[in-house]
């Protein structure tokens, strides 16, 4: 008979069902090692089935050296695989992993040496052992070098991160309180309305005549005149660049000024020249479908 004590542990250690672990230390006489074994060989001759199953939940892991940043989203199928301490840790160690060498993709992250084997290989062991596909979605790599500010920010446990690199003229003004406090909202703006791009000069010109073709065939279909609907298109072409670009939205902190406006006003203050280098978003699952399950 084995102690319930022993598969709660067997459970803990390696993330599988309750019953797979009874299971195990029956068939190993209750060793722990062998049954820990024996579930990773039984695993292992599953997860390529397991690889095939969509994974839209997990963590957006982010590490900060100095003023690199980095961040890696980190999928598998369920909120109870998320929340496992195995998988949080594996999450912790390749996002420092991926840091470390300065990654911006994935597939140079999975063929790096990884608890003796590549990352691939210890990915593929983890489905074996917790049960559910995983798979390192994406990494963004960011470095403010010198003459810039780095604010890296995880909202929800990670379930929404943003990173933003602010550049400023003075390197010797990145100490100033009120530009880290900036890349910070900046940071937190990101979160909150979702912005995809830093300005309108940043939207391929291909997605902006789409927009625009669609408003004029709205107003048409509104019964508007010709000349009538071009002045809608140009209004409601520039209330989408307020929805989708940094510079052109609402500050969330004062209704009243734009991003653009505010960073004026920063300047103006400070005497230094500001600009938005680069951001990213991360939001889990996002744009995967469920139909990739099967």
């Amino acid at each position: 008979m084995i102690p319930a004590a022993t598969v709660k542990e067997l459970r803990e250690r390696t993330g599988a069902g309750m019953m797979d672990c009874k299971r195990a230390l029956e068939q190993c006489d209750g060793d722990m090692e062998k049954a820990i074994e024996f579930l990773r060989e039984k695993g292992l001759a599953t997860a390529a089935k397991k690889a095939g199953r969509v994974a839209k939940q997990g963590i957006i892991f982010g590490k900060r050296s100095g003023n690199q940043g980095l961040l890696l989203e980190l999928n598998c199928e369920t909120d109870f695989v998320a929340k496992n301490e195995e998988f949080q840790k594996l999450g912790n160690d390749l996002a420092e992993l991926a840091l470390v060498h300065k990654l911006n993709q994935v597939e140079p992250l999975l063929q790096l040496p990884f608890e003796g084997v590549t990352v691939q290989a210890a990915l593929t062991n983890r489905i074996a052992t917790l049960g559910e596909n995983m798979a390192i979605r994406r990494v963004a790599y960011f470095d403010a070098a010198t003459n810039g500010l780095l604010d890296l920010y995880l909202h929800g446990g990670g379930r929404i991160a943003v990173m933003v690199l602010l550049e400023v003229s003075d390197p010797g003004a990145v100490v100033k309180e009120e530009l880290n406090e900036l890349v910070h909202d900046l940071a937190l703006q990101i979160v909150a309305s979702k912005a995809q791009y830093i300005a309108s000069d940043d939207i391929p010109e291909d997605i902006i005549e789409k927009e625009k073709q669609i408003y004029k065939a709205q107003a048409i279909n509104e019964g508007r005149p010709e000349n009538i609907a071009v002045r809608i298109v140009e209004g409601r072409l520039r209330k989408f660049f307020e929805e989708v670009c940094l510079l052109n939205q609402e500050f969330i902190k004062e209704g009243d000024l734009s991003v653009g406006a505010l960073m004026a006003k920063l300047e103006k203050a400070t005497g230094v020249s500001l600009k938005v280098g680069q951001f990213v978003r991360f939001e889990i699952g996002e744009g995967i479908a469920d139909s990739e399950s099967e």
